[in-house]
């Protein structure tokens, strides 16, 4: 938020923060700041559901979408605007996420998940690269230009409001990640293009504002994911998925080494019997 205030777009905005039942003073800091329209979860309501609560309450004719763990750089929300005046069938847009020192560390875009580009996504994630820096150059030549691209990452993504009013807002049957997947699928299905923007730079403290949650992310994940593979891919698709899962978990389980390790695979387990 405050690199928001920092570095200002050139037209009028809202601010918009929806807090999901904090416990660490943020409620209180932003009831105390002038201009910022807060809205006060009295529970974590979860990703999509508390965004479509901020939807709900905005104004304008772009929503941005930021998460706590993200900076505004200068002139970057012009950029984003500016791109989505010149091309009038972009429905949603992400910028590059870069490291606070201004490196790449992740691939700013992403495939549809199938049960074939999970592979090719895990060989692509953040961790991989940390291992393999020839990986660095894979990503740069990825996202070299301005492309259509099947998904945007949810940590950074500009909508026009009215996708919302064609495909309908996040589904809050989704607790957790793998809204950004199916909300850009719905919006092709409508007739909008999703777009990678590279010459906006967004910066990523990769994964702070999950750090300290651990193994519920483990679960919400989970949970998403086959409901996500239910919704949009074949049956044959998610039964391997569901018959991978079991192995890794059932196996997991007997090597969990904490209380809240053996809850969070028991109860991916239970999930996946249903």
């Amino acid at each position: 938020m405050d690199s928001i205030l920092l570095n200002p777009p050139s037209w009028t905005f809202e601010i918009i923060v929806v807090d999901n039942a904090s416990s660490d003073g943020s409620a209180d800091y932003l009831s105390e700041r002038p201009g910022i329209k807060c809205i006060l979860n009295t529970s974590n309501e979860g990703f999509g559901k508390a965004n479509n609560r901020g939807i709900d309450a905005s104004q304008g004719e772009f929503i941005l979408f930021l998460n706590s763990d993200t900076l505004v750089t200068a002139g970057a929300l012009d950029k984003l605007v500016g791109f989505m005046d010149k091309n009038p069938a972009a429905g949603i847009i992400g910028p590059k996420l870069v490291n606070a020192d201004g490196k790449l560390i992740q691939m700013s875009w992403d495939f549809r998940p199938t049960i074939f580009s999970e592979v090719l996504r895990k060989f692509l994630s953040p961790e991989s690269i940390r291992r393999r820096r020839f990986l660095l150059r894979v990503i740069a030549w990825l996202q070299r230009k301005d492309r259509a691209v099947p998904v945007v990452n949810g940590s950074c993504m500009m909508f026009r409001k009215v996708v919302f009013e064609k495909t309908g807002p996040f589904d809050e049957k989704m607790f957790l990640y793998f809204e950004e997947p199916d909300l850009c699928i719905r919006a092709n299905r409508a007739g909008w293009q999703v777009y990678f923007c590279p010459s906006v730079e967004i910066i990523h403290l990769h994964g702070q504002s999950m750090s300290q949650a651990i193994y519920s992310t483990h679960v919400h994940y989970q949970k998403s994911h086959l409901y996500y593979y239910k919704k949009h891919r074949p049956k044959l698709e998610l039964a391997l998925l569901k018959l991978f899962l079991k192995i890794k978990f059932t196996a997991a389980l007997r090597h969990a080494e904490s209380v809240e390790q053996k809850n969070a695979y028991a109860s991916i387990l239970d999930e996946l019997r249903k």
